[in-house]
């Protein structure tokens, strides 16, 4: 089976929702979680924004946000057709919907999937690493939170150990609330995601993938109700209900958003150095520790958004 993942948030505020600039958010409806043998997971999205931003340290950035109740969720899910092309892809997203126009089409277009870790997910569990053996036996390894990986939708299951792998800065466990930023190198990611591709047939074309316009997605979040008391710590699939999807937006019946958000000034706060909601005297006061700092007194190291 495949193995994947999602994530959610939801705090609505006068000017809008933290952590997402004020453009093209999407929002879902309160109480349309996905139900039946699949929807068990307890979270439920309130409103998702992607925005592309190019170029930061000289590489597209994907920020990836949402908001959600009762908290963000266990894992985050956010699947992308990047050419908005059917004939390169997953069969299907990873939440098992076929993309439009469902059910006669068999090649979904689903390019790419990120799946990003709110809380430790074990070794045995359908996201564990496996990291090969040399008695014959698959050894696998837990994942943490704030772990996030990237596969090729037209793969299944695929390495995931490499270049394609990394960890949120910060770093946000479930609990912690219920709004969720998470910035990825895109353009990077992209690229060998689309090599990997080549193997399965299903390389996409990367001139049009890098464009925000062309990129076609949706997340979803998934969470294990009995997570606390499960032995096996495992949000996407817990061995007792097969499924954890929560939800999926923007509605969860294939039909994706239209693109990505072109970035603005209001993308990024470069200012907040604590990673709290503002910029105030806490900032310049960091800001002001490293201030006269140059290349030939304590030069700074190049650093980046991922650094």
């Amino acid at each position: 089976m495949k193995k994947y993942i999602v994530c959610l948030m939801g705090l609505v505020m006068a000017l809008g929702f933290v952590g997402m600039s004020s453009a093209a958010i999407v929002t879902d409806p309160a109480g349309d979680k996905v139900v039946g043998s699949k929807g068990t997971g307890p979270t439920d999205i309130t409103a998702i924004q992607a925005e592309q931003l190019a170029p930061v340290a000289g590489i597209d950035v994907l920020k990836v946000s949402y908001t959600a109740t009762p908290n963000i969720g266990g894992v985050m899910i956010f699947e992308a057709d990047v050419d908005s092309s059917t004939g390169t892809g997953g069969n299907l997203s990873m939440t098992g919907i076929p993309v439009p126009p469902a059910p006669v089409k068999t090649t979904a277009g689903i390019d790419v999937q990120i799946i990003a870790l709110n809380r430790d997910q074990s070794a045995a569990g359908n996201l564990g690493i496996c990291t090969g053996s040399l008695t014959g036996t698959a050894v696998q390894r837990a994942r943490k939170y704030g772990e996030y990986f990237v596969v090729t939708g037209g793969s299944g299951t695929s390495d995931t150990t490499g270049a394609l792998r990394g960890y949120s800065d910060p770093t946000v466990i479930t609990t912690a609330g219920t709004v969720r930023s998470i910035t990825f190198p895109w353009a990077t990611l992209l690229v060998y995601v689309n090599n990997e591709a080549e193997y399965y047939g299903e390389r996409f074309d990367y001139y049009n993938a890098i464009d925000p316009a062309t990129t076609k997605w949706q997340l979803s979040v998934w969470t294990d109700p009995n997570y606390n008391t499960d032995p096996v710590k495992d949000d996407f699939g817990d061995g007792q209900t097969y499924f954890n999807i929560s939800d999926v937006a923007p509605n969860g019946n294939g039909n994706l958003v239209p693109s990505v958000d072109a970035g603005t000034n209001l993308t990024f706060c470069e200012g907040n150095f604590d990673f709290d909601l503002d910029v105030d005297g806490n900032d310049a006061s960091k800001f002001k520790t490293d201030f006269g700092r140059s290349g030939l007194k304590n030069p700074c190291p190049q650093a980046n958004y991922f650094y």
